[in-house]
């Protein structure tokens, strides 16, 4: 891995489905995590910050295998 990394190839490391917009749910995430990121800039993620968005989808991954489960916030 080659830091600094876009949020579009963070996400295909994690394996979202890129759609029409690669690593929308990695911005989504980043711009809750760091909401003093200016607006309409490029992300471009460090080490530190791409373990976060590995380490918040880890849990979510973990939690989406349960029966029943509900869309949250980041689904979307």
């Amino acid at each position: 891995m080659q830091y600094p990394m876009s949020p579009s190839e963070l996400a295909e490391e994690l394996g979202h489905n890129p759609g029409v917009h690669p690593g929308h749910r990695v911005r989504k995430f980043l711009r809750l995590r760091y909401p003093d990121h200016p607006s309409h800039q490029p992300w471009l993620l460090d080490k530190e910050m791409a373990d976060a968005v590995r380490a918040h989808f880890e849990v979510r991954n973990h939690f989406d295998r349960r029966a029943g489960r509900r869309p949250r916030l980041l689904d979307r």
